[in-house]
């Protein structure tokens, strides 16, 4: 007696796949972080690059090194296939320093320490603590310039701070702001 015996297989394919966070906001100067990619492939090797190493810097390893403001796009490649996976990285300028706040006549003089990697500079003045009320603004677009006068204000107790800000392309990238320093007006 001949028994023939079936079988029905199914073979699927296997698609490896790159697990990581897409973008990082990094301000400058902060230290060295990894990227932590990961795979549903054990065995993947991980290949990196920079499309800006002034920005940000990529090792064998998927350590990244923070450079100067500015934007980059890191590019994961598992070895030996065309998988890739893209990450945003943006370093915003370091925190702005305001030095004091002279005041005028009806103006305020805001006076910050320079921060050699921006392109320009955000101050604010308002007449409270969250600056929303009699809110001004102005923007000084050269790193050199570190004063800048308010004037048409109120006589009142203004707040002030500053933020450094570079430009990428039409993108201006904020830092954080600095301190609040308050000043009475005359």
């Amino acid at each position: 007696m001949n028994v023939l015996n079936s079988y029905n297989f199914s073979i699927s394919s296997f698609t490896p796949s790159i697990q990581v966070k897409t973008s990082f906001k990094k301000t400058y100067g902060a230290s060295d972080f990894y990227l932590n990619a990961k795979s549903n492939d054990e065995d993947a090797d991980f290949l990196y690059s920079s499309s800006n190493r002034k920005v940000a810097s990529v090792s064998s390893y998927g350590g990244v090194t923070i450079g100067k403001p500015g934007t980059a796009t890191i590019t994961i490649r598992i070895k030996g296939t065309s998988v890739t996976k893209k990450v945003k990285i943006t370093v915003v300028p370091k925190r702005a320093s305001l030095v004091k706040v002279k005041k005028g006549k009806r103006s305020l003089k805001a006076i910050w320490l320079r921060d050699r990697t921006a392109t320009g500079y955000q101050i604010v003045a308002a007449t409270n603590k969250k600056f929303t009320k009699n809110k001004k603004t102005a923007t000084v677009s050269k790193n050199r310039t570190t004063s800048k006068t308010i004037r048409k204000l109120k006589r009142k107790t203004y707040y002030v701070k500053v933020r450094a800000y570079k430009k990428v392309g039409k993108i201006k990238l904020y830092g954080t702001y600095s301190k609040t320093k308050k000043a009475k007006v005359r």
